[in-house]
């Protein structure tokens, strides 16, 4: 059993996403990520975060305006 929710998960994925969208365009203009690398990193945290939203609104639909 997990020690953290998927909500909490979905949250610190969430965190990483932004984090990473503000650093990696200075990783690239400083030649330490390439263009091609960033992109994909990015869009493969971005897919898993809406894997991630997927799964919280089944543990918890109300904080995603499903049903109760």
């Amino acid at each position: 059993m997990s020690q953290f929710t998927t909500y909490e998960k979905l949250a610190e994925l969430r965190r990483e996403l932004r984090l990473r969208r503000q650093v990696y365009p200075e990783f690239i203009t400083k030649g330490r990520l390439h263009k091609f690398d960033a992109d994909r990193q990015i869009g493969i945290l971005t897919e898993i975060v809406g894997d991630y939203e997927q799964l919280a609104a089944l543990d918890e639909p109300e904080l995603f305006g499903g049903q109760q």
